[in-house]
């Protein structure tokens, strides 16, 4: 078995292979509020509660991605989230 913070780390990667894959759109931009399938983790359904539709950029929700996926690039010094960091 593969120690915990191991685990948490694969967790943490599958988690954003899944944003970029049903999250983050290909201008860089993101929906607020996705629905996915536990079983497949595709995309049910896209609500915007705060934002002013399900295909504009919630400009908060922008914010964390880039924060987010440029800590995951320092954090594993892996090229394709800095990536996704700049494209969004």
């Amino acid at each position: 078995a593969r120690a915990p913070d191991e685990a948490l780390a694969a967790a943490a990667v599958r988690t954003a292979e899944t944003i970029v894959r049903e999250h983050v759109r290909p201008d860089g931009s993101s929906c607020q509020v996705l629905w996915l399938d536990p079983a497949n983790g595709r995309t049910v359904r896209r609500e915007a509660v705060m934002a002013a539709s399900i295909d504009s950029c919630w400009a908060r929700g922008q914010a964390w991605g880039i924060h987010g996926f440029a800590e995951l690039a320092e954090g594993t010094r892996d090229a394709r989230w800095r990536t996704v960091a700049e494209r969004m």
